[in-house]
């Protein structure tokens, strides 16, 4: 099947959605391997979507907000804007705190199609600063 290059907006979103779940996760203590258990799938489907890795279906979306105890609406509507960054507090403002962690979440990408679009998006994001 052939591979569907993405649109860097919705690279961005799938992003910052899984961040907007990874900070929730944290902040309710719950390992990944418990919140994949929790909806019945593994940890490392989990790890995809905090990533932006893979993408979520509506249903699976859902049912990771009611165990995480979030409004999904409100939460992709943060996810999906550049405003109201506020609703996690300092943590979702401030986004992935250092350069690092962008590197390991770019390097832990299994697909190199992916990587090709996260690269493409910084450098469309760079030279629009």
């Amino acid at each position: 099947m052939p591979v569907v290059k993405k649109h860097p907006e919705e690279i961005k979103m799938s992003l910052r959605l899984g961040y907007c779940l990874r900070v929730a996760r944290d902040l309710k203590k719950l390992t990944q391997r418990r919140l994949g258990d929790a909806i019945n799938v593994s940890y490392q489907q989990i790890g995809r979507y905090e990533i932006g890795e893979n993408d979520l279906s509506v249903f699976r979306y859902w049912r990771l907000a009611a165990v995480l105890d979030i409004d999904p609406c409100r939460t992709a509507t943060i996810a999906f804007s550049d405003t109201d960054k506020s609703f996690f507090g300092e943590k979702m403002a401030a986004g992935p705190s250092t350069e690092d962690e962008l590197l390991s979440i770019y390097r832990n990408l299994q697909n190199d199609e992916r990587r090709k679009e996260v690269r493409d998006f910084a450098l469309v994001v760079y030279r629009n600063r």
